[in-house]
């Protein structure tokens, strides 16, 4: 993996700073922010935007990081731990443009998300939260006993455990606000507490629970009670949380349709719901439940612009690695699904029909050409693109099917596709024609392409 990028160049009057894809950059973004409001005028406004540059700059390194990862990742593998990566780090989907996010984004990804992919899920869950990345998206710095602010309580509940069916009141978002008072960043002013309340303060890094603007009552949440115990009632919510049924039905829903796509077996849910419930939050077992479903699967679903991107660029990249993924990355802009660039919290759609339109439909063909002239420069031995039809059973020996364990994996094309694709010349031509058919669009479980 290569170096964290240098950023935050010379800010105007400030000391230049190195911004590295660590916890520490949040620390030194904050100073550097601090530095910027003590201007005025138009240095203020100069070094804001030289900060802004750098945030983007280190958001820029970090993404082009994580898609070398995607990209490398084996895709014959039932699970692929690149993407289940971005499929938690989507679960629990932050912005990086707004404020430290994106100088949080590196740490939060690579310290609080990678650890707990196949852990338990209250380890994730309190990582997740309780990072400064997730506590300044949602606000939760700003939430305070007397003055709530409900933004990280009620995507907790309707995006990251229960469900937005889950079951829930206001009543229950409010109170799970209370408990999260006091749960923010540590005051960037020297600051000393109370000698009673010292040993009730909680700071990490940047991280702190500040027990004066925590809510010091008892709360009841789904009809249980949370004592009035200050961090420790963190702990109490998630496990109350984490057992509800509507959690395990949540979570288990999600992942089959990740795995398994749009239409995932009833059974397979119900048996990882099971799991998941039994287990309290092993995501591994989940995982391992919903798998022996895949055979069952006959219906294929739309790939997402990240599926179909990845599976395009292995093809075409016959096994060797990407050398630069700036065009990848470009792709993924034009198809609307940028990694980290999703505004709300819900995430991307991980349906695939709801990517299925005539406009994404048109991109993808116009890119398939451009995919097909553009990965072999990016790769130290780039295919012949007439040895790679041959490795498909596309060369000009007669229509026949490709097998399994190529690059392209499983995909049964139609006669109508196979007709049309024997009869295009020349081979680049052909491949991206491979590229823009009906069968490449979409994916079943299993299949090595997806």
């Amino acid at each position: 993996m290569p170096p964290p990028p240098p950023v935050l160049h010379g800010l105007s009057t400030m000391t230049t700073l190195t911004l590295p894809a660590s916890s520490e950059a949040i620390r030194l973004y904050r100073l550097a922010q601090n530095k910027v409001t003590r201007q005025q005028g138009d240095a203020r406004f100069k070094a804001n935007q030289q900060l802004l540059r750098a945030r983007l700059a280190l958001v820029q390194s970090f993404s082009a990081q994580s898609l070398a990862r995607l990209l490398a990742a084996p895709a014959q593998h039932a699970i692929d731990k690149e993407h289940l990566l971005w499929f938690w780090c989507n679960h629990f989907n932050v912005f990086w443009r707004k404020g430290l996010v994106g100088a949080a984004l590196p740490d939060y990804v690579e310290s609080a998300i990678r650890p707990h992919i196949l852990g338990n899920f209250k380890d994730l869950l309190l990582a997740a939260l309780s990072h400064p990345a997730m506590l300044v998206y949602l606000d939760n710095q700003r939430n305070v006993t007397g003055k709530i602010n409900e933004n990280l309580a009620r995507e907790l509940l309707e995006l990251h455990t229960l469900g937005v069916n889950g079951g829930y009141s206001q009543q229950d978002v409010q109170q799970v606000a209370e408990v999260l008072t006091g749960v923010g960043l540590r005051p960037m002013k020297a600051f000393r507490l109370p000698p009673r309340l010292q040993q009730l303060a909680v700071i990490q890094g940047e991280f702190m629970f500040d027990p004066r603007r925590h809510s010091f009552t008892t709360k009841t949440v789904l009809g249980q009670r949370i004592s009035p115990l200050g961090f420790d009632e963190i702990g109490q919510l998630i496990d109350i949380l984490v057992a509800h049924p509507a959690t395990a039905r949540h979570i288990a829903g999600k992942l089959g349709t990740f795995l398994l796509g749009d239409a995932p077996p009833q059974g397979a849910i119900t048996n990882a719901a099971g799991v998941f419930a039994s287990t309290h939050g092993d995501l591994a077992q989940t995982i391992s439940a919903l798998l022996p479903f895949a055979r069952q699967v006959t219906q294929p679903s739309f790939k997402d612009p990240l599926r179909f991107v990845l599976s395009a660029t292995r093809l075409l990249a016959n096994g060797n690695e990407i050398g630069n993924v700036k065009p990848v990355a470009r792709w993924l802009r034009l198809l609307g699904q940028p990694l980290f660039g999703h505004q709300t919290p819900d995430g991307y759609n991980l349906v695939g029909s709801a990517w299925q339109s005539a406009g994404q439909l048109t991109q993808r063909i116009e890119l398939a050409r451009e995919m097909v002239q553009v990965v072999p420069r990016l790769v130290n031995r780039p295919a012949n693109p007439r040895q790679l039809l041959a490795r498909l059973g596309l060369e000009n020996t007669g229509p026949q099917r490709p097998t399994t364990g190529l690059p392209a994996g499983r995909i049964n094309l139609s006669e109508n596709t196979l007709s049309t694709l024997m009869s295009a010349q020349p081979p680049p031509e052909r491949l991206a024609l491979l590229l823009a058919s009906p069968e490449f669009m979409f994916w079943l479980p299993g299949a090595h392409h997806a």
